[in-house]
């Protein structure tokens, strides 16, 4: 008797391989399933497939560029700035690490700011500047 091994192994005797003149006795267990797809049914078939694991999001808080740009200019605000330079990276880090925006928002806060006149980017792109009608919002 040969022992059955779990649900992928079937033993059932190969006939293109066993000869029975020859007096080979045996069996050759043989895999129940295809080579890759396994016992289970294909992804694209699958009822919990990818509608099971998705998320759905709820709005960004940043989503907004005016929202995005005001938080930008609370930041800038809280900064001290040098020569009256505030550096990039004193804004971009509070705003993308401790916040949570993403680049995109980021820079869409940031250019609404600089289209709007609240700040003015060097052409370099290392620091802002505030603008008169920048620093009367927060006089």
């Amino acid at each position: 008797m040969i022992p059955f091994n779990g649900p992928d192994f079937c033993p059932v005797p190969d006939k293109h391989r066993f000869n029975e003149s020859s007096g080979a006795a045996g069996a050759l267990f043989l895999w129940r399933h295809d080579r890759y797809g396994g016992n289970r049914p294909s992804r694209s078939r699958s009822a919990h497939g990818f509608a099971a694991r998705m998320k759905f999001s709820t709005d960004r808080p940043y989503s907004d560029p005016e929202k995005a740009a005001r938080k930008l200019l609370e930041i800038a605000n809280a900064t001290e700035p040098v020569d009256g330079k505030i550096y990039i990276e004193k804004i971009n880090a509070p705003m993308l690490y401790l916040e949570r925006a993403t680049p995109a928002e980021y820079k869409a806060g940031l250019d609404l700011a600089i289209s709007r006149g609240w700040l003015v980017l060097h052409e370099s792109g290392t620091f802002v500047k505030f603008t008169p009608a920048g620093a009367e919002l927060f006089a």
